[in-house]
């Protein structure tokens, strides 16, 4: 593990609300340790120097509580670094919702009526929201958005692609009956006009945030954040 490997002195310890994910993580050579844990509602211990998470926030709600919370939860000078990926408007995510909306027999909906809100909903604010939500209490904020070429390979490169990330959710969220009817429906949808070049291409657009607490505040927004939850 990267961070282990970094800070060799360091007690690093990784967190997912997933057993499965959890022992695929303890397999994994580093001295990190894993804990079973929702993210929602968390706290360290002890102030942390370092919050770090890659794709997971744009799961949960409630940013404008959230990220305020997280970074109360560092010490002084201590950093929150979050990756996101913007995948709600991707053709993919627009076929699933549209999968739950009617995808199941007659054009009735599938799963709960939560679990189709939540895929209704954008599941990243836009950077400027994260720059008014986090800068009265950061010394330091950089938030900025970066867009790469991700390689699909296969025949069903895209249903490859989202089952693993975006799709999970929605398969938990169903029985298995409905969550094979909507593999079906998504596994044999048309790869889209992707490019080729040597293979297909998507373009994935991430948002990134590195935020630096400051001391302005902070005494308030601890206190805060805690009588919330």
């Amino acid at each position: 593990m990267l961070l282990t490997e970094r800070y060799r002195g360091a007690q690093v310890v990784g967190l997912d609300s997933s057993e499965e994910m959890l022992e695929e993580a303890r397999k994994r050579k580093g001295t990190a340790l894993w804990e079973k844990a929702d993210i929602s509602g968390w706290k360290p211990p002890m102030p942390a120097d370092l919050i770090y998470s890659n794709a997971a926030l744009q799961w949960l709600g409630d940013h404008d509580t959230l990220f305020p919370r997280l970074l109360a939860e560092l010490e002084i000078g201590g950093v929150l670094a979050v990756q996101m990926p913007l995948s709600w408007p991707q053709p993919s995510l627009r076929l699933m919702r549209e999968t739950l909306e009617s995808g199941g027999q007659g054009g009735a909906a599938l799963g709960s009526e939560e679990l189709r809100s939540e895929l209704a909903r954008p599941w990243v604010l836009d950077s400027a929201d994260y720059y008014r939500i986090l800068a009265p209490h950061s010394s330091a904020l950089d938030v900025w958005t970066t867009e790469y070429l991700h390689v699909l390979e296969g025949t069903e490169p895209v249903f490859e692609w989202v089952k693993g990330t975006s799709l999970r959710p929605i398969l938990n969220g169903l029985d298995k009956g409905r969550a094979r009817a909507v593999s079906r429906v998504l596994s044999s949808a048309p790869a889209g006009d992707l490019p080729a070049a040597g293979g297909r291409y998507d373009v994935v657009s991430v948002s990134k945030i590195v935020s630096r607490r400051s001391t302005v505040g902070s005494q308030w927004l601890r206190g805060a954040t805690r009588d919330s939850y």
